[in-house]
């Protein structure tokens, strides 16, 4: 399955309870002060807090969900699809997961109640992420080391990268390594790429450079996979039964993320006030990374935020047909089935 792996490792969780505001130290809870007016609702991340998250933080630090009546509660995931399964079971009212890995569950399992209701960050975030000294194009691939997590779902898409961009899978030498250690490889100089994500890039530049290390990257977007990225989630239910709390979820984080990307530095202080154990300047260069490769260019120049969110019928079908190709799955569901413009607005 596919899941952008965390950098670094899970810190023991602190949870300070005063007047009803919960807050967890690591980020892995965070509520927003609750009122007799507010609705309370959780949201699991794809993984641990991390700068493709600042939006969320910034949108409760700001009182952009408190507005809308949201008492947010962020919690911590563990990838994409344990956050599709938090979902899907009830454990967790929305999430923030990878539209691609939605794709593969709804046609290899009996996921049929979760829908995408607003897109975040719309180009995928996959990525090869490369050591310079000896790969200046895709095709310089061949014959080199590529270390992936054991079981990683990335290489079924890097077999399509693969394919689009003259590779040649029988001559690469894989070598494998823990989800938290097997990115640090290419930077430490133990593998000449590696499959990753575009923040993992800009995390990685730090090490890298203190071997002496310049690293590159191939976003997967760029290079022929015109596929959909990281969405927020929910079920049928919550559409069906509470349209008022997912109307304002969805407005409250797409005016987050425009925001986000408009005042980067302020988003980043609030997801590291909530996440002291995080480095701003790391994480600045993960948001910044993910607004450059997955967003249009000059987003932050829009007007209407809820534009953010829209799903292209067309990138959708893209999405499952890749999918659907990348694993060998013979008739996939209908792209139809897993999202809904409801809450968002066309271009």
């Amino acid at each position: 399955m596919l899941e952008r792996h965390a950098v670094g490792r899970l810190v023991a969780v602190t949870v300070l309870l005063i007047a009803l505001v919960s807050v967890s130290v690591a980020g892995y809870v965070l509520t927003s002060p609750s009122s007799g007016s507010e609705h309370g609702t959780s949201l699991m991340l794809d993984f641990t807090p991390a700068g493709s998250h600042a939006p969320f933080y910034y949108g409760i630090d700001h009182g952009l969900y408190k507005s809308q009546g949201i008492n947010l509660t962020i919690l911590a995931g563990q990838g994409s699809t344990s956050t599709i399964e938090a979902v899907a079971s009830g454990k967790a009212d929305f999430g923030v997961a990878d539209s691609s890995t939605l794709t593969y569950l709804a046609a290899t399992s009996n996921i049929s109640n979760v829908r995408i209701v607003a897109m975040i960050y719309p180009n995928t975030t996959f990525a090869v992420i490369y050591n310079k000294a000896s790969i200046s194009q895709p095709s310089d691939l061949n014959n080199k080391t590529i270390a992936n997590t054991q079981g990683g779902g990335e290489i079924q898409i890097f077999k399509i990268f693969a394919q689009k961009n003259g590779i040649n899978e029988s001559q690469l030498n894989f070598v494998y390594a823990s989800t938290a250690l097997y990115n640090q490889m290419v930077a430490l100089g133990k593998a000449d790429a590696s499959l990753g994500s575009v923040g993992q890039f800009a995390l990685l530049q730090s090490t890298a450079l203190q071997n002496n290390i310049q690293l590159g990257m191939f976003p997967f977007s760029d290079y022929g996979l015109h596929i959909y990225g990281v969405a927020l989630i929910t079920t049928v239910s919550m559409i069906n039964q509470h349209s008022d709390i997912v109307k304002g979820v969805v407005q409250a984080t797409m005016q987050s993320l425009l925001q986000a990307v408009q005042h980067p530095e302020d988003a980043v202080a609030s997801l590291v006030k909530y996440n002291p154990q995080l480095s701003a300047s790391g994480q600045l260069a993960d948001f910044e990374s993910y607004v450059t490769n997955t967003m249009p260019a000059g987003v932050n120049q829009t007007a209407n935020p809820l534009t953010l969110g829209w799903i292209e019928p067309q990138k959708m079908n893209a999405t499952m047909t890749t999918m659907a190709q990348g694993y060998g799955i013979e008739n996939p569901p209908a792209a139809t089935s897993l999202y809904t413009n409801e809450f968002v607005q066309s271009p």
